[in-house]
């Protein structure tokens, strides 16, 4: 999925300056991402390769959680001083999220599909074309994928699986655009409106680690109980 997005990204006419970070933060999560999927390896080299990502997107791309908007019906609720630990925090929970929710064929594929979709809506709508061509060479690529991770009528089982490389790719992909639309510019949404669009893998995530709590057992232990 990374390749063919980056290739098909060369190709489009706009300015990719503004993306740079975005393109560092997804080449080393797909590279942690495949040695995990090969080696194994541990939550917190993960975690730590998850938090750097976030940093290029908070530093060099200037994709940050500033304010929360009306979100207590008084006033628009700013960050200040908490920008970055928030940023970090909202942004390993969406990642994460859409990484733990990936335990069947085309489920992960399917949740980003629909988010993107939704994102590219409002990127159209407020007139944020760069944004709206990159949602849309993603919608594009994860379609492709999704043509091949899917049990076809004719195919017994799968072709192609997402792993954590692509899970994590993906998280990132809509923590850069859900802060992008909803803080910068003309805003496309409001912060409320990213939780509602994150609802689903969020919950679910939720759910899971409530679930291994309560059973005594490690966060990061996988299981069925989605």
């Amino acid at each position: 999925m990374f390749m063919g997005f980056f290739v098909a990204l060369l190709t489009l006419p706009i300015s990719l300056q503004h993306y740079r970070s975005f393109i560092a933060g997804s080449i080393l999560l797909v590279f942690v991402g495949l040695l995990d999927d090969l080696h194994e390896l541990s939550p917190r080299s993960r975690f730590l390769a998850q938090i750097f990502s976030l940093l290029l997107m908070f530093f060099w791309g200037q994709i940050k959680l500033t304010y929360l908007g009306n979100l207590f019906f008084y006033k628009a609720q700013g960050l200040g001083f908490c920008s970055l630990p928030v940023s970090v925090i909202a942004g390993l929970g969406i990642i994460n999220a859409i990484n733990m929710v990936d335990g069947m064929d085309g489920l992960a594929g399917s949740l980003v599909l629909v988010e993107l979709i939704l994102l590219f809506y409002c990127a159209v709508i407020s007139g944020q074309l760069p944004s709206a061509y990159l949602l849309f060479l993603m919608m594009v690529v994860v379609v492709a994928f999704l043509w091949l991770n899917f049990q076809i009528p004719g195919r017994s089982h799968a072709k192609v699986f997402m792993g954590d490389a692509g899970s994590m790719f993906l998280g990132f992909t809509l923590v850069w655009f859900l802060i992008e639309l909803s803080q910068i510019g003309a805003h496309a949404i409001t912060p409320v409106t990213m939780l509602w669009i994150m609802a689903l893998p969020l919950f679910d995530t939720t759910a899971v680690m409530l679930y291994r709590l309560s059973k005594k057992r490690s966060l990061f232990s996988s299981d069925r109980q989605h």
